[in-house]
């Protein structure tokens, strides 16, 4: 987000909430979409992936199965009500 200051534009950093826990604050520095694109320009431009493409299939298959956890949980529920 922009903010103007003496006639410059800044960006503003992402500063964690003091009431967020360590994992989720540390969790923001380890989203799916870094891996993911490091693994499709290594395989795209034929460069060493290093960890990136284990990282990208942990993240897939992490959720893949959350959605699907969560799908068998909406779907085997009482209707009944």
């Amino acid at each position: 987000m922009p903010a103007v200051r003496a006639g410059r534009i800044r960006r503003r950093a992402y500063c964690a909430a003091p009431s967020q826990r360590h994992s989720v604050a540390g969790a923001r520095w380890a989203g799916p979409f870094t891996p993911i694109t490091e693994t499709l320009r290594a395989l795209l431009m034929g460069t060493p992936m290093g960890d990136s493409a284990l990282r990208t299939t942990a993240w897939c298959t992490g959720t893949a199965l959350l959605g699907y956890l969560w799908a068998k949980h909406l779907f085997t529920r009482d209707r009944t009500r």
